[in-house]
């Protein structure tokens, strides 16, 4: 599996459909990022989790010992190609590496029997249809396109006299980072319309938000699963493009804003059959790009705080969350 939670969030229905066309002695096994492996214990068509890392220091005598007849490297990682041919696995399953600019790679050809086709970073298609598509060139069936977290009932023990917000500010790349100043702007109007909770890592840069406003801060305290309990009742998730957008759309909140730098907003929108989803951007036409080597940011820049809170007004889903505290 990736090493980024929004990916892992997104294979749900990849790993769902592949467990469906598997045979009735099979079993479906993943190699998790740790910060994973207890949000994937909820899904019972996983039948073993491992972490990645762990493995890492023996690949082949663990692929030996697992008895495993097939891997797919959904995450192109040289030990796990390697210790895949070694270990003599009958089908070794990777994506190609068009996302990387290679057409065409005698590596692959050398250590994988399968190369499904991958798309570049300027596709129409969403990630979760590229995930899907490797298992339609593999010959298997799509039965379901739709995951969604297994539903817990928490007790509500406190009633809300304000919609709750959540916000993300954070990032894994510098370029998908919104300015602070722009955030202070946006929660100067929020401030007093939302009962706002500030998720994600802790930054000392990003403290000055936290001293400034009344914000319930819980970055740094939060496992995945917390968060996606607590957004499950949110009103508004306001954020960068990064994890959060995608485990508030597996969570049903009913709003989310996702605030995109040079990624490619088509390919990376999360999907939601209960949330409303708007995509924050700028259509410049040097996106979308190589975020990590990017550095002009323009296209992060433009973005005003203006367009954030008159997206905030303007949207009836909004007046009809704060109407019900009015």
């Amino acid at each position: 599996m990736p090493d980024f939670i929004g990916d892992n969030v997104i294979l749900l229905s990849f790993l769902k459909n592949l467990k469906k066309n598997m045979t009735q002695n099979s079993e479906l096994v993943i190699l998790s990022p740790q910060n994973m492996i207890e949000f994937f214990k909820d899904f019972d068509f996983i039948d073993k989790i491992f972490e990645k890392k762990e493995k890492t220091k023996h690949p082949a005598q663990f692929l030996i010992s697992n008895k495993i007849d097939t891997i797919i490297v959904l995450d192109f990682s040289l030990v796990w190609s390697i210790a895949a041919y070694i270990s003599q696995i009958k089908q070794r399953v990777i994506p190609n590496l068009l996302r990387s600019g290679v057409k065409n790679s005698r590596f692959l050809q050398t250590f994988f029997t399968h190369i499904v086709k991958n798309t570049s970073i300027n596709s129409k298609i969403s990630q979760k249809e590229v995930y899907l598509n490797y298992l339609k060139q593999l010959g298997m069936s799509i039965f379901k396109k739709t995951s969604s977290y297994p539903e817990k009932k928490h007790p509500q023990l406190i009633k809300k006299h304000k919609p709750s917000a959540f916000i993300h500010t954070s990032a894994s790349f510098f370029s998908k980072k919104w300015p602070l100043e722009n955030w202070e702007k946006v929660l100067e109007f929020m401030e007093d319309k939302f009962d706002i909770t500030y998720i994600g890592e802790k930054n000392k840069k990003e403290n000055i938000l936290s001293e400034k406003f009344k914000l319930h801060d819980l970055r740094g305290t939060l496992s995945i699963k917390d968060t996606l309990n607590l957004l499950k009742n949110a009103d508004l998730l306001l954020t960068t493009d990064s994890s959060p957008a995608h485990l508030g759309a597996l969570a049903g909140t009913k709003n989310i804003i996702i605030i995109y730098g040079p990624t490619n907003h088509i390919q990376w929108k999360p999907e939601s059959e209960k949330s409303n989803i708007i995509q924050i951007y700028s259509d410049l036409p040097c996106r979308p790009c190589q975020m990590r080597f990017c550095r002009s940011l323009e296209c992060i820049k433009q973005i005003s705080p203006e367009r954030i809170i008159n997206e905030i007004k303007s949207n009836k889903d909004f007046f009809q969350s704060l109407s019900t505290y009015d």
